[in-house]
């Protein structure tokens, strides 16, 4: 296995992750709706959609971040590439921090998730 195909594992499990959150975020709105029926649980109710919208909120902002952080630094490479050689082919080497906004993102969904759950989860204690 080389570097890349390193990465491209990497990439395939995150992407698979964030799939399978946004399946599971859907079914947390629904379990958080569904359980909706008491005053005890209308503070859970509140707080776990409102978990609920910032998952799906925080999930389109780190894809367009990602995406124009990407954008910027690989038009600035190629300018500078373009400038030394007269090619836009060449090496990148990417650094770490380039990813580090669009990675805090991706914890925070997943920490988002587990605080729909848990909301959902506290909801249908009090109906008990």
């Amino acid at each position: 296995m080389n570097n890349a195909d390193a990465w491209r594992c990497y990439g395939d499990y995150t992407e698979l992750v964030s799939k399978v959150a946004r399946q599971l975020a859907f079914a947390g709105a629904g379990l958080i709706w569904a359980t909706n029926s008491g005053d005890a649980a209308r503070r859970s109710f509140k707080v776990g959609l409102s978990t609920v919208v910032l998952y799906f909120v925080a999930d389109l902002v780190q894809y367009i971040c990602a995406a124009e952080r990407w954008r910027r630094w690989t038009r600035k490479r190629e300018t500078e590439l373009w400038g030394t050689s007269g090619t836009i082919e060449g090496e990148y080497h990417v650094p770490a921090s380039l990813d580090a906004p669009v990675r805090a993102l991706w914890w925070a969904k997943i920490a988002l998730l587990m605080a729909t759950f848990a909301c959902a989860g506290l909801a249908l204690i009090w109906e008990r």
